[in-house]
């Protein structure tokens, strides 16, 4: 039950990041983020981080409740959490490279 409590609060984590991007709240950036972009390119930035964080925190959500139905097999569940993780964690290091010149924030 502990897991599944961590999933679902890790989800609203995402869902709680993606809410301040797109109503272009700095809180969770870096100050070097802050310092290096200019206001425009900071909302830009913002702008293409509110879909990853979105994706993600649905996905740790409904995971967390699939995980405690247990309606797939452990090989599907895996894979199916590595695919929907890895193309939002795909569009935050694509959205880095972009507006920051490297992958990592």
């Amino acid at each position: 039950m502990g897991e599944i409590i961590a999933q679902i609060l890790l989800g609203i984590w995402m869902l709680t990041q993606a809410a301040c991007h797109f109503f272009g709240l700095d809180v969770f950036l870096r100050q070097s983020v802050r310092d290096s972009l200019s206001k425009e390119e900071r909302a830009s930035f913002q702008r293409g981080m509110v879909l990853p964080y979105l994706i993600l925190g649905m996905t740790f959500i409904g995971m967390g409740i699939v995980e405690r139905k247990a309606v797939l097999s452990m090989p599907l569940f895996l894979g199916l959490y590595i695919i929907l993780c890895a193309a939002s964690l795909a569009g935050v290091l694509r959205n880095n490279k972009k507006h920051l010149g490297h992958y990592m924030w």
